[in-house]
């Protein structure tokens, strides 16, 4: 066999981030814990959807006022990135299953109105279904479901090349991108049709989630996503590793799962509209931070530095979400919820880091850096030179694997490996 020559490289390139679960509930925390020992998915997925379903469920209701012109919104666009395979829907699923129920419930309500609606010649106002949770992307159909409902919505894709592609007008004429850029700021929504009645929404409050396969990253900086602004106002949740977790027999207690339900259901419920305001320790704290993203953005260069330059914004959103979890009826944002926020926002402007020098790896370089922990130290003992399938299971066997499955990992890998025909082998 050739010499090998090769060491197990040290990661040069930015780490992925450990999450910040500490900032979160206990009811997060434990359902994350067991939705990993249950049904395999990564906590990072499940912590990140639980926020951005609160976020949902609360819209419009409440808002963070930094300044007088200065107005946050619970307002996210989240994307739960990793390989393909690795279980992102199930957690946005489950996280947004008491929404749907409640859709499912506002739907029977609106056939009832119909139907009476009917039954009375039609008189009077027609009755209008109201939706929290919605799988359409373009800005018409948003604002057809808005306008019957001023606290928002949350769009959920479960692949956001998708809703990418919808922005961008590639499955339908024109473009609405430029009317998203300004929604991710909860600004108006004005939609005209040629053959209907105009649409206005003059409060947006619109979430993103959706999942995105790290193959598919690359569309997160075309049609010049990366100057326009756009890549700066996504944020990416990436689990810690990129394995498939082993599964346990237990389950999820239902009593977890029943809290889960009635703190969405019945925590959140507001007749009113309210503005939250920073304590003045808050304040002063937020303003230092903000500065502190701006030199760190000034430093920067290329796409990362549209995440930075976003950083303060998503920083007080998350930070009037965290509170709202804790009180939901606070009317401040206090110094220690602000401290958490800033914990949960480095680990997004981490992510994001992350996946901007992910783009701009070689194809090669970035099958290595999805290489798992079990066949990680096999692909550095193989040599550059050629080698053959001898060469190959003797060096697994070496290293206390089972050398038929290495192989057969190995030539699963085109990404990794070319073969060279006549039993030999070599790395790209």
């Amino acid at each position: 066999m050739p010499k090998n020559t090769n060491k197990i490289p040290s990661d040069t390139g930015p780490k992925i981030p450990i999450f910040p679960a500490d900032v979160l509930p206990d009811l997060f925390k434990n359902l994350a814990f067991y939705q990993y020992e249950c049904t395999g998915i990564h906590c990072e997925y499940t912590y990140v959807s639980l926020l951005m379903a609160v976020a949902a469920i609360i819209g419009n209701n409440r808002q963070l006022r930094i300044k007088r012109t200065w107005i946050q919104k619970p307002l996210l666009w989240m994307l739960l990135v990793g390989p393909s395979g690795l279980a992102k829907s199930h957690p946005i699923t489950f996280a947004l299953s008491p929404h749907n129920q409640i859709d499912s419930d506002k739907h029977k309500y609106w056939e009832n109105e119909l139907q009476n609606y009917k039954d009375n010649d039609s008189k009077g106002k027609r009755p209008q279904r109201e939706k929290i949770v919605l799988q359409q992307f373009t800005t018409e159909a948003i604002a057809q479901v808005h306008q019957y409902n001023s606290k928002g919505m949350i769009v959920w894709s479960d692949e956001a090349k998708t809703w990418l592609s919808i922005t961008n007008g590639q499955y339908k004429k024109g473009s609405d991108e430029s009317q998203w850029l300004t929604l991710h700021g909860g600004g108006p929504l004005d939609v005209i049709r040629a053959t209907k009645d105009p649409i206005r929404v003059n409060e947006t409050c619109i979430n993103v989630l959706a999942g995105m396969v790290l193959d598919t990253a690359k569309a997160l900086i075309e049609n010049e996503r990366d100057i326009n602004g756009f890549f700066g106002r996504l944020m990416f949740a990436l689990p810690s590793s990129f394995d498939s977790p082993h599964t346990k027999e237990s389950d999820i207690p239902q009593a977890l799962i029943d809290k889960y339900y009635d703190l969405i259901k019945n925590s959140f419920i507001y007749s009113d509209s309210l503005e939250l305001t920073f304590t003045p320790d808050a304040s002063k704290r937020f303003n230092s931070y903000s500065n502190s993203l701006k030199d760190r953005s000034n430093e920067a260069d290329g796409i990362f530095q549209t995440t930075l330059k976003k950083g303060d914004n998503h920083a007080a959103r998350l930070a009037l979400i965290l509170e709202l979890l804790q009180n939901p009826k606070a009317s401040n944002v206090s110094l220690s919820t602000l401290e958490n926020a800033i914990k949960l926002n480095e680990y997004f402007i981490s992510c994001a880091e992350w996946i901007v020098y992910h783009l701009s790896m070689s194809d090669t370089e970035k099958a290595q850096n999805k290489i798992t922990e079990r066949y990680r130290p096999f692909y550095y003992a193989l040599p550059d030179e050629p080698f053959t399938k001898a060469d190959a299971t003797n060096t697994a066997t070496n290293l206390g694997l089972n050398g038929d499955n290495a192989y057969a990992w190995m030539k699963r890998s085109r990404k990794l490996f070319e073969d060279g025909g006549h039993d030999l082998w070599k790395k790209k």
